[in-house]
């Protein structure tokens, strides 16, 4: 039902579903409605899904989804499970995505695979996230670095080639 119901949405700006349990059949609907309503003049621009069960299959869904995204500006998975896996499909989105400002991933079993990969899809021109949350996540201390030092990347991108 709402997932029809997104596709017919003229006013929604803020969805906010947390500790709903949709799990990855339930975000990849959600996903799909947000996505189907987006050239809309009014499209949904923050989506918060924390809480409910996202693995890496909901994350890749919502990753796909997101490089054709122009209005998407907030996403929050906080406390899902989308590993390290969903990290990289989030990262590789945002290569192509210039929309989204703010991704919250805090809690979500992501290793330094995963951090690796963030940090470098956020260190590019093309990603215009100013505002990432990473905490409550196994990263190990060479991984937490490389996610600080994404604002420094930022600043040094006037002399990049």
């Amino acid at each position: 039902i709402l997932h029809n119901a997104l596709k017919l949405n003229y006013t929604l700006k803020d969805l906010r579903l947390e500790a709903n349990d949709i799990g990855d059949a339930g975000a990849s609907m959600v996903i799909v409605g947000v996505a189907e309503n987006e050239h809309r003049t009014t499209a949904t621009e923050q989506l918060v899904l924390s809480w409910n069960d996202i693995n890496p299959e909901g994350a890749s869904r919502l990753a796909e989804e997101l490089k054709l995204n122009s209005k998407l500006r907030h996403i929050d998975l906080t406390g899902n499970n989308i590993g390290s896996p969903g990290a990289l499909a989030l990262a590789d989105s945002l290569t192509f995505n210039f929309a989204l400002q703010e991704l919250n991933l805090t809690g979500n079993k992501i290793d330094d695979q995963g951090a690796f990969a963030l940090a470098q899809a956020m260190g590019k021109p093309s990603c215009n996230v100013e505002k990432f949350s990473w905490q409550d996540n196994p990263i190990s201390a060479e991984g937490q670095v490389s996610l600080q030092r994404i604002p420094q990347f930022r600043r040094n991108q006037k002399y990049w080639l």
